[in-house]
C-alpha cells in the first residue's frame, strides 16, 4: 500500500445568492439567461460529498479539509476550528468515519446559515451590501487553506513530503474587487507546489483559468451540474501521477489580462506605475496606492511634441524622396545611404520619446 500522505482541500462556493437565482431558473446578468439544469445546493453538495468519500476511500493515508465560500466570509467545513487548534491532533492519526464528516458538514453548513439570516435580521446590517452581495469569498477560502498548510508544515516534521492540492469549486461570477487576493494567493501557492484545480459551474472563470495553469492544475466548466459527481470523479480524483495515462479535456486559451486598480476592470493596455507596479486604465499623475507623484516638465513635453512632428515631416519628405528616386532609374540603395550626425542624434531622441 502507498504510505505517501496525502492532503485534499476542498473549496465549496456557498453564496445563498447565487443558489437562490439558480434555484429560480434565472441568473443576474446583462441578459436573462434561462437556466436548464434546476439544480439545487443539496444536490450539489451531495456531489462534492460523493467526491470525498471516492477520495478517502482510495487510501488511508488521503486527509481532507473542506472550506465554504460564502459572500460575507469563508469558513472551515471540515474539520471545525475547536479540532483545528488541538496540539495533539494529526490529520492522518485515525480513518475519518465517512458519515462523521458529512454530519461535521452539515452541522456547520447550519450555522453559517443561521448565522447569515442572524446578520440580515439585524438593524445595522439591513443597509450592508456585502450580506447581499452575488461575489463569493473564493480568496479568502484559499487564505485559509494555505494558512491550514502552513500550520501542518510547521508543526510536523513528515510534512515535507506531504502533497497538497486544492480543489475550487465556484458557482459565482468573477469578482474584480478580488483581483488581487486571489493572484496572491495563487503566487503563494505556486511558490510552495501546491496544485490548484478548477471546477467551474455553468460559466467560465478567468481567475480560476490563470490559477490552474499556473499551478499545473486542472480547469473545466462543468456543462450541466446534473453530471457533476461524475465530473468531479473523472477529471479530479486521479493525482498529478495519474493524470498523464488519462485522456483528459483539451486545455483553453487562458484570460491573462489584468485588472485595474481603479475601476477593477480587465483591461487589454493600461499605464502601470513605475514604483508599485500599479495598473490603470487611465492617465494619473498621483498613483493611488502608494501615492507617488509624477512630476512632468511641461516645456520638454512641449519640446518633444514638437521634435517628434518634425521628425515625421522629415520622415515623409524622405519617404517621397526616395520614391521618385527608384521611379527615376536611381540604383541607390537606402541601406547604403550617409547618415549625418545630426541625423542620427533626432532619430537617437525620437526613440526615446516613443
Amino acid at each position: 500500500m502507498n504510505n505517501e500522505k496525502n492532503l485534499l482541500i476542498v473549496i465549496l462556493d456557498t453564496n445563498p445568492i447565487w443558489w437562490s437565482l439558480q434555484n429560480s431558473g434565472f441568473m443576474q446578468q446583462d441578459v436573462q439567461t434561462k437556466i436548464q439544469d434546476n439544480i439545487t445546493f443539496n444536490d450539489c453538495l451531495s456531489g462534492v460529498m460523493g467526491f470525498v468519500n471516492a477520495y478517502k476511500t482510495m487510501n488511508q493515508n488521503n486527509s481532507v479539509c473542506l472550506i465554504a465560500a460564502h459572500n460575507t466570509k469563508a469558513e472551515f467545513l471540515y474539520p471545525t476550528r475547536p479540532k483545528l487548534v488541538e496540539n495533539n491532533q494529526i490529520p492522518w492519526e485515525k480513518y475519518e468515519q465517512i458519515n462523521d464528516i458529512y454530519e461535521t458538514v452539515k452541522e456547520n453548513l447550519k450555522k453559517l446559515s443561521s448565522h447569515h439570516l442572524d446578520n440580515l435580521s439585524n438593524a445595522k446590517e439591513i443597509n450592508n451590501k456585502d450580506n447581499l452581495s452575488n461575489d463569493s469569498m473564493i480568496s479568502s477560502a484559499m487564505g485559509l487553506g494555505l494558512c491550514y498548510i502552513n500550520r501542518i508544515q510547521r508543526k510536523y516534521i513528515f510534512a515535507e513530503s506531504v502533497k497538497y492540492r486544492f480543489v475550487v469549486i465556484k458557482a459565482s461570477d468573477d469578482s474584480s474587487n478580488q483581483y488581487m487576493s486571489f493572484m496572491n494567493m495563487i503566487f503563494s501557492a505556486e511558490k510552495s507546489n501546491i496544485t490548484i484545480d478548477s471546477c467551474s459551474l455553468l460559466q467560465d472563470s478567468s481567475l480560476l483559468q490563470q490559477a490552474s495553469n499556473l499551478t499545473n492544475g486542472v480547469y473545466f466548466r462543468v456543462p450541466q451540474l446534473n453530471g457533476l459527481l461524475s465530473y468531479l470523479l473523472w477529471l479530479y480524483l486521479p493525482d498529478e501521477k495519474t493524470r498523464h495515462m488519462l485522456v483528459y479535456p483539451p486545455k483553453t486559451d487562458v484570460d491573462y489580462r489584468a485588472a485595474c486598480f481603479c475601476h477593477h476592470k480587465l483591461i487589454d493596455v493600461g499605464y502601470v506605475c513605475s514604483v508599485c507596479l500599479s495598473v490603470f486604465c487611465t492617465f494619473t499623475p498621483i498613483c493611488t496606492t502608494c501615492n507617488c507623484n509624477f512630476r512632468f516638465d511641461v516645456n520638454m513635453l512641449k519640446k518633444a511634441s514638437s521634435l517628434k512632428q518634425g521628425l515625421m515631416v522629415n520622415k515623409l519628405q524622405y519617404s517621397t524622396k526616395s520614391k521618385s528616386d527608384s521611379i527615376n532609374g536611381s540604383s541607390k540603395n537606402l541601406d547604403s545611404m550617409d547618415i549625418g550626425p545630426t541625423d542620427i542624434n533626432l532619430n537617437n531622441s525620437i526613440e526615446m520619446i516613443e
